[in-house]
């Protein structure tokens, strides 16, 4: 059969975006489509792992930032997802980018991004990714060091340098003020003290306070030291006139979003009209995890002791189930590396059945390739589904040919409304 024969099967219509070949259907729900598509690839003896991009979801992410951030443009974090399809859909919709490498920037500029969309948000970059800037007039340039501040000047002088500072937060997951930042305190008034006695113009402010931050006080409490250097900058002769606010928005509940944006809003309102400042954020994660599910398909499912799996001896005499999957932490889940999976696999067909103590494992020799484990699941035989959502994100940027075994395809798929909004956006 044709490649393409899963949207006949599943009665859409298809149509070719950025090389895509993209599922159009009256309405869309993520689960649903991908028992179809399963289906699908069970009747044809196909049982590679498939990710689905529901772009009605990518859409509605946008829309809802606009809508609790209206002040605050998004500069999306390319990291999370490079997919083409994604990238040309959110500069159709007037999105602008984060970057941290010439091939990002690279990747921006050949899918239609004007550079004036585009912050090299990296504070150590190579010589060469600033002359590659500087060629294609991509001015916002972020520093967190005077050593930065002096390379960049002297390889891009028409450059626009904002300092990113230290913000963490103890409620956020990763902590990236560790790598990232210069001190409030001590670094940041050094670099604005050198850039002015050097003569380099200083733009703004920026920040980051930490990957999944549920700490809605946390951007507040960044502003009050963005406040003070703005204020110092400017009174050394700096325009000042930038603050990013970063990423680590949630890109797993809407009203955990929420609760942060409201947080954020009055003290960002105050800033912006105190001071006549331009906001913007990186958000990532938040935009572009729900627009994925993946399915992927059991290799194997044994039976061993339950013992095993929870480490209780008690639970010797008890059945438990290993399952072996078809991806693994060297992609998909990758996450699982750090402590966190943010959705569990489901059944795609549940039956019902009893429910066991399972665990559940990459295809790879590598001993750390665990995904699940612990979690009571109906069950599976070799040959069934199972069902991630919430993948968007951090998935695929990571997929290493680990033991060559091959990674999800790719299928997108979108509703006729919201495939009607992006063909606009795009004329």
């Amino acid at each position: 059969m044709a490649e393409d024969s899963w949207i006949h099967f599943c009665n859409g219509e298809k149509v070719v975006f950025e090389n895509q070949e993209i599922a159009i259907f009256p309405s869309i729900e993520s689960m649903t489509l991908c028992r179809k598509i399963a289906s699908f690839r069970d009747k044809n003896n196909n049982k590679k792992g498939f990710m689905l991009y529901n772009l009605d979801h990518l859409v509605k992410r946008f829309e809802l930032w606009k809508e609790e951030f209206p002040m605050v443009e998004p500069f999306y974090a390319t990291k999370a997802n490079n997919d083409p399809v994604i990238l040309r859909i959110l500069t159709a919709f007037g999105c602008s980018f984060d970057c941290a490498s010439q091939n990002e920037i690279d990747l921006l500029i050949k899918l239609g991004a004007s550079p004036s969309q585009i912050i090299f948000a990296h504070p150590a970059k190579t010589e060469e990714s600033i002359l590659f800037a500087k060629a294609h007039d991509v001015k916002l340039l972020v520093v967190d060091s005077v050593e930065e501040l002096l390379k960049q000047s002297r390889l891009f002088p028409g450059s626009k340098s904002v300092i990113r500072i230290s913000a963490s937060s103890s409620q956020s997951i990763s902590d990236l003020s560790v790598k990232f930042g210069a001190d409030p305190e001590e670094e940041a008034p050094e670099i604005i003290k050198i850039g002015a006695k050097e003569g380099i113009n200083i733009h703004g402010i920026s920040f980051h306070v930490g990957t999944g931050c549920e700490d809605p006080a946390a951007i507040p409490r960044a502003l009050r030291a963005v406040k003070k250097l703005i204020l110092m900058g400017r009174e050394a002769g700096h325009e000042m006139k930038l603050v990013d606010i970063g990423g680590g928005f949630n890109g797993y509940n809407d009203q955990k979003f929420r609760e942060c944006a409201a947080g954020a809003r009055p003290t960002i309102e105050a800033l912006k009209e105190e001071l006549d400042l331009r906001f913007i954020a990186e958000p990532g994660r938040y935009i572009v995890a729900p627009c994925a599910s993946i399915c992927v398909n059991v290799q194997l499912g044994k039976e061993v002791s339950a013992a095993k799996i929870t480490g209780n001896p008690a639970d010797k005499d008890k059945r438990g189930i290993e399952y072996y999957i078809t991806s693994s932490v060297f992609g998909t889940f990758v996450c699982c590396w750090y402590g966190y999976l943010n959705s569990e696999g489901r059944p795609l067909f549940p039956k019902g059945g009893e429910q066991f103590v399972s665990r559940i494992w990459g295809p790879t020799c590598d001993s750390k390739d665990q995904i699940e484990t612990n979690k009571m699941m109906e069950r599976l035989v070799c040959g069934d589904w199972i069902y991630y959502d919430f993948k968007g994100a951090y998935t695929t940027v990571y997929e290493a040919p680990f033991n060559g075994f091959p990674h999800p395809e790719h299928l997108f798929a979108s509703s006729e409304k919201v495939w009607d909004r992006i063909k606009e956006t795009l004329l």
